[in-house]
């Protein structure tokens, strides 16, 4: 019995560390664009040499997105696998890559700079990977947290709904965007993340925004620090602490801060602006 138990333990352990190298070798999307850079070899003519360092860079650059996460599970690889037509498109945002610098160094390499940006239109990542999914609304407060179970609000008011999400929940309708605090939780950057409360209830994710939206600005962003990187959340944003990760991707916050954050964009729709920061 004893030598089962260390055999499951064992088995367990290399589960873990193959799950958490997965998810550590996911490309990471905090710039919001995927950049690289290639290099020619030596002996050819200049225009040969620029010619080989970019396609030494769309090598390099094929490879990177096919490690981008869109969702908790999937990769650009997996899609393209799974799908002649989005490896159709991904071969083709690779080919129309920018350009963004051509160099020679002192040894006679050329080297090219190409990116290619996550969101922005047809020439996106974004426009070859995103599934087109239909739209929801986003839910209200009471779906998380009962009216019932919070304090009455005044008999008078007038605006109902509003008084509701005010007096129940604690709603002020003035912030700009929503920061996750994820902070040495491990969490890994995705196209397509979902923030969940902690009864597994999706509070903001992919199906609560139009496709045109997501391929244009994508609707998370990400930065390493709660107090740079952030503008995307505005001048006042509502700022919420992540109490786990699911899935490695998909940050995990409590029913009451969930509540909170839908009493809030009852008030004013803050969350269909996308303007919503996810911090490492």
């Amino acid at each position: 019995m004893k030598s089962m138990r260390k055999l499951f333990s064992v088995l367990l352990a290399m589960c873990v560390l193959l799950l958490s190298g997965t998810a550590m070798a996911a490309t990471d999307i905090t710039g919001g664009v995927i950049r690289v850079e290639g290099v020619s070899g030596v002996g050819q003519s200049f225009a040969l040499k620029r010619i080989a360092a970019k396609v030494d860079a769309q090598r390099l650059l094929a490879e990177q997105i096919h490690g981008v996460q869109i969702d908790s599970n999937t990769t650009v690889e997996n899609a393209i696998v799974t799908s002649d037509v989005v490896k159709a498109s991904v071969s083709g945002v690779v080919k129309g890559a920018r350009e963004v610098s051509c160099t020679t160094d002192e040894y006679g390499y050329v080297h090219v700079v190409m990116e290619l940006p996550l969101y922005g239109g047809a020439n996106s990542l974004a426009a070859a990977v995103i599934p087109n999914v239909p739209q929801q609304g986003f839910l209200p407060p009471s779906d998380i947290i009962p009216v019932d179970t919070k304090p009455a609000a005044p008999a008078v008011t007038t605006n109902p709904n509003q008084a509701t999400v005010g007096n129940l929940y604690g709603a002020t309708g003035q912030y700009t965007g929503l920061i996750v605090d994820c902070s040495g939780l491990g969490l890994q950057t995705a196209m397509a993340p979902a923030l969940y409360t902690d009864g597994k209830k999706v509070v903001y994710g992919l199906e609560n925004f139009s496709h045109e939206q997501v391929i244009n600005r994508g609707y998370v962003g990400y930065s390493n620090s709660a107090s740079s990187g952030v503008q995307r959340a505005g001048s006042n944003p509502m700022v919420v602490k992540a109490q786990s990760i699911e899935h490695f991707f998909n940050p995990v916050i409590s029913k009451e801060d969930a509540a909170r954050i839908l009493a809030e964009n009852q008030m004013n729709g803050f969350l269909s602006t996308g303007n919503v920061v996810f911090v490492k």
